[in-house]
């Protein structure tokens, strides 16, 4: 059996090196290296004599987190698998995580057991989530969820932003929204220009950010 190297990426370093412990005590499972953050993660894939196999990606951390660690992650080095370990059960951080090209997502409260079946299982080009998520994105998934206007420090969002906000989540340009919902491209902007002065987000990935953490990206229309 291959060894089967994985990094562990957390911003708490007295879990991150018990978590190596477990790991490095499972036949056929080695711990390439740790990272505190999405920063720190790209640092030492170049550097370190192992690439990992697969990652376990912790959500929130300072300077580059979980989210804009994962997809980088995905558009530079594909073929490592990604598995959240993460405290969070909001459904809308599973959904875009998922979206976002995940392999797996489970709870900081896992079983070693557990842990190591969900490494197998993406090392082998498989899916792993626990009972818990699949219940989360089914209840998401099977009714139809209409993002609501939001009261922030610049004022509330209307909805006609909140559409342009769930489509900014789903990656599209300005000239793709604009297409989408037969407007121009400079009445987009005029949206995403409100949109950052009324959550006082700085670029799109705070943006994206603040519609996970309230709720208002909207999951119909999954791709």
């Amino acid at each position: 059996m291959k060894n089967i190297w994985v990094a562990i990426i957390d911003d708490h370093e007295l879990f991150a090196s018990g978590l190596a412990m477990v790991l490095n005590k499972i036949r056929g499972i080695s711990v390439s290296f740790i990272a505190l953050n999405g920063v720190d993660l790209f640092k030492k894939i170049e550097t370190s004599e192992k690439t990992p196999d697969v990652i376990l990606m912790d959500i929130e951390m300072p300077k580059m987190d979980g989210i804009d660690a994962t997809k980088k992650l995905k558009a530079k080095y594909p073929n490592i698998k990604v598995i959240i370990l993460t405290m969070h059960t909001r459904e809308s951080y599973i959904i875009y995580l998922l979206k976002l090209g995940a392999d797996g997502y489970l709870f900081k409260n896992a079983k070693p057991k557990e842990l190591e079946m969900a490494i197998l299982s993406v090392y082998e080009d498989d899916k792993y989530f626990t009972t818990k998520v699949h219940n989360l994105t089914a209840k998401a998934l099977s009714r139809k969820r209409i993002a609501k206007p939001k009261l922030t420090l610049g004022g509330a969002i209307t909805e006609r932003e909140a559409e342009v906000l769930t489509l900014i989540c789903k990656g599209k340009k300005n000239y793709e929204i604009a297409a989408i919902l037969f407007v121009s491209k400079r009445t987009i902007d005029s949206h995403r220009q409100k949109l950052l002065q009324k959550t006082e987000a700085r670029n799109t990935a705070e943006l994206i950010k603040f519609a996970i953490k309230n709720n208002l990206f909207s999951f119909d229309d999954i791709d």
